[in-house]
């Protein structure tokens, strides 16, 4: 299910810190939250922003345990 921005209670001046928040918490439901609609609606946040959603598919792409070395020897 695909959110749309319009429709959130975020207005134009959300701090930084709220824009991350409700990125976050769209996809904890469940949601597609697409990063170009957040760059597109907070531009000020554009720079943080764009820190922020590559920092989150980094380690959003990680499997603790395909990187665990318990049981293997070194």
């Amino acid at each position: 299910m695909a959110i749309n921005l319009s429709n959130s209670k975020l207005t134009d001046d959300a701090t930084l810190e709220s824009v991350m928040a409700h990125y976050i918490e769209c996809i904890e439901r469940g949601e597609h939250a697409d990063a170009n609609d957040y760059l597109d609606r907070f531009p000020k946040h554009a720079d943080e922003l764009k820190t922020f959603f590559r920092n989150h598919h980094w380690l959003d792409e990680s499997d603790p345990e395909e990187s665990s070395l318990v049981g293997h020897s070194v």
